[in-house]
């Protein structure tokens, strides 16, 4: 087994020895300190140019976020339009649909129906409908009608 020797404390070599290397390293932190603070002196000079330069561009800026909310309110104008064309749609489906006898809903024959032929066309119609149910079932915002069955009858279902 061998045993460490007690420490001897400093000696005259070792002494100057690890001084240089605090220098050494002292240095080296020194000279990241020095890169550090130029590419921050560096960014700041840049930013200040970018300052000096910006009214034309806070103009571009904000007119960019003119338009930007013109068009969201246009899609928003855009999405409340197509909703009401298919609560109108889901209406008009309501009172032309075929019943259990082959007819349709209004009394004529459902083949002979030309409302409940039309609304044939859009299969789309059962699905947005359909999904419009299943959000009111959920306690969300939905678009049905206010007349629309599902809204007075817990049974009724989507076909």
């Amino acid at each position: 087994m061998t045993t460490a020797s007690p420490h001897q404390g400093m000696t005259l070599r070792s002494d100057p020895e690890h001084i240089q290397l605090w220098q050494k390293l002292l240095a080296d932190r020194q000279r990241e300190h020095d890169k550090a603070v130029a590419q921050l002196r560096d960014r700041i000079a840049a930013l200040e140019r970018e300052l000096h330069e910006r009214p034309e561009k806070v103009v571009e800026r904000w007119h960019g976020a003119a338009e930007i909310e013109a068009a969201k309110a246009e899609a928003q104008r855009a999405f409340r339009s197509r909703q009401n064309a298919w609560q109108a749609l889901c209406e008009i489906r309501l009172l032309h649909r075929e019943a259990s006898d082959g007819r349709c809903r209004c009394g004529k024959r459902y083949a002979d129906c030309p409302e409940a032929q039309i609304v044939g066309y859009y299969p789309g119609l059962a699905k947005w409908e359909k999904e419009q149910w299943e959000r009111y079932r959920n306690y969300e915002d939905h678009a049905l009608p206010d007349r629309h069955p599902a809204l007075t009858n817990p049974r009724w279902r989507p076909d």
